[in-house]
């Protein structure tokens, strides 16, 4: 079941930002006809893992990258049911080089949770998330534009005084002074 409600969210959110952003992940739809439903897809699926918090980037016409936090479905074990602050879940994506038509799962080769990635200025891509380890807190990468070195780029510690594996939600934004 919650495997089913992330394809749906990945659905959405894909469907949203094909609608939104250009190549360079601007642009914004001038009216309400301009938002439309093109289809239903499922660009991922695994009952043996629950997954949750999507984050989308295009990164160019025909390429789409999808991260996301993904857990042990705990209800296979036998336990009670899944947490959102499991601290064996990851992140992961899936890529579209074909422009949404199939996608395929790849290791971003690092352990946190959850994840917001933002488009900068120069192009570059903002990756913001919790770590749901000691010392509990918030890090950050800054990645190429293509999204391709997740695994190396450097990670920056923000914060490491969260206290507990329940941190909420990043949420980047421009500040202009």
């Amino acid at each position: 079941m919650r495997t089913d409600i992330l394809s749906i969210i990945l659905v959405i959110s894909f469907l949203l930002l094909s609608g939104f952003c250009n190549a360079s992940g601007k642009g914004t739809p001038t009216k309400q006809q301009d938002i439309r439903k093109v289809k239903d897809i499922i660009i991922y699926k695994d009952s043996q893992y629950y997954s949750a918090f999507p984050s989308v980037i295009k990164t160019d016409e025909q390429d789409y990258m999808v991260a996301f936090r993904r857990a042990p479905e705990r209800k296979i074990f036998e336990e009670k049911g899944s947490s959102h602050v499991d601290p064996n879940s990851y992140l992961v994506s899936v890529r579209s080089r074909d422009g949404g038509k199939t996608f395929k799962w790849e290791s971003m080769g690092f352990q946190r949770h959850p994840l917001n990635a933002f488009r900068l200025p120069d192009n570059r891509v903002l990756l913001t998330y919790g770590y749901h380890h000691k010392p509990y807190g918030i890090r950050a990468r800054i990645l190429n534009a293509e999204c391709t070195d997740y695994a190396v780029a450097t990670e920056f510690v923000l914060r490491d005084d969260g206290g507990t594996t329940d941190l909420g939600y990043t949420w980047p934004v421009l500040y202009f002074s």
